[in-house]
């Protein structure tokens, strides 16, 4: 439960990355499909190493060439704006299962 903490703080902290949390949901089920969830981490960068961001790793059932397709997909169409909005303080991933 501990991630899930650090995770809550880093939301509260951070407000403008919170409102793109709560934004993503509906462009993840869109991109990645209704069975899709989104794991969020509290990580650190490792190119500058006092500075924590978000990592949402999208879990999906689809195959890896269609899940990174479709992540580079939501990144063009839709993240991109979102990650210079929020400084970088947040990005996406995916992990098939």
């Amino acid at each position: 439960m501990e991630n899930g903490q650090t995770v809550q703080r880093f939301l509260r902290s951070h407000p403008e990355v919170r409102k793109v949390v709560v934004e993503a949901q509906d462009y993840v089920t869109e991109y990645f499909g209704a069975d899709a969830e989104v794991v969020l981490e509290v990580v650190q960068d490792p190119d500058m190493s006092q500075q924590r961001k978000l990592l949402a790793r999208v879990v999906t059932e689809k195959p890896v060439e269609e899940a990174f397709e479709q992540l580079q997909a939501f990144g063009s169409d839709w993240f991109t704006d979102k990650f210079v909005e929020t400084d970088g303080l947040i990005n996406f991933d995916v992990v098939c299962a």
